[in-house]
């Protein structure tokens, strides 16, 4: 297969445009035509957005992993997972039961929508702490009821 790398001749080799090959077998001028438009800068609301849906999903991951830690009777990953959960716990007490990272991404967009500030769908986020704190105590009985079989 030959793979032919050209670059448009007016630009220094030292700028963005090396970055982008004018062709490779054809694919890829239209590829550079079809996302020229897109920043390569991350926006900082996405940014906030991308850090809280990915906090979310480690904090998630932590409380729906409890029942598994229990019935492997690993008794010290449950006491871990449940340290990690109490510190947001502390956090969301701390700051009036939001999420701090609510007030930063507040800053860059008017939007008040449940989930403007996180990559979840609008009515997990209005209930997600109804659902994550119900399933946390009902893991951690769970993990209660493990140890003291």
């Amino acid at each position: 297969m030959n793979i032919v790398t050209s670059f448009h001749p007016t630009q220094s080799r030292k700028s963005e445009v090396d970055l982008f090959p004018l062709e490779v077998s054809g694919w890829c001028v239209e590829w550079r035509n079809r996302f020229a438009h897109v920043s390569r800068r991350i926006e900082p609301l996405v940014a906030i957005k991308l850090l809280h849906t990915a906090v979310w999903a480690l904090l998630a991951g932590c409380i729906l992993a409890l029942p598994v830690a229990g019935l492997m009777r690993r008794f010290d990953w449950a006491v871990i997972l449940t340290a990690i959960i109490l510190v947001e716990c502390g956090v969301l007490v701390l700051n009036s039961g939001r999420c701090p990272l609510t007030d930063v991404a507040a800053r860059f967009t008017g939007e008040r929508a449940d989930n403007f500030d996180i990559y979840l769908p609008n009515w997990l986020a209005r209930h997600n702490k109804a659902i994550f704190g119900t399933l946390f105590v009902v893991n951690g009985l769970i993990v209660l009821w493990c140890r003291l079989k």
